[in-house]
């Protein structure tokens, strides 16, 4: 089951994970709920609605996301694995920043620098590794969120990024 994690404009602005901590930490009281939680969050951040900027424009939303990563949050572990989800996008954004972005049709194909999308893989899964030998959890679960995890970013860079194309007024 999908469930939202909010995060205000106040935690991203002073880049404060407590809250993501705090929810992460009550899901892992319970081996059976923590096992269930993989794959099933997604982010919303509150506060940017009168935003006119998507989230990937928003510079502190990207610099929070990257800064997690580096914090150590177990993101692979938790997200959503539908790359057209929009969490995982972000998250790619954030630590490899977008390149170059075509206009094919009404998408946007987006290349990313190979040094840092390694080192973004990289860097999750480690996260995730020492998140689920913490906790226990099976090498079994763990191939398998792997697996997908792969699956996904190899099927979301195959195709063009859902950006929309851009109004011409």
């Amino acid at each position: 089951m999908l469930s939202c994690l909010i995060i205000s404009k106040e935690e991203v602005e002073n880049c404060n994970f407590s809250s993501v901590e705090k929810h992460f930490s009550r899901f892992s009281k319970k081996s059976d709920v923590l096992i269930n939680k993989h794959s099933s969050i997604e982010l919303m951040f509150h506060g940017y609605d009168n935003n006119e900027s998507e989230l990937y424009e928003i510079p502190e939303v990207m610099n929070w996301l990257s800064e997690s990563i580096k914090k150590g949050i177990p993101w692979f572990y938790f997200l959503s694995l539908d790359f057209k989800a929009s969490t995982l996008k972000l998250l790619l954004y954030s630590y490899c920043g977008i390149g170059k972005k075509e206009l094919i049709g009404d998408r946007y194909l987006v290349s990313f620098n190979g040094e840092k999308l390694k080192s973004f893989i990289d860097i999750n899964f480690t996260n995730m590794n020492i998140f689920m030998q913490k906790y226990g959890l099976s090498i079994e679960l763990n191939k398998q969120i792997s697996s997908k995890i792969l699956e996904v970013l190899e099927s979301g860079m195959k195709e063009t990024d859902p950006f929309p194309k851009p109004k011409i007024n």
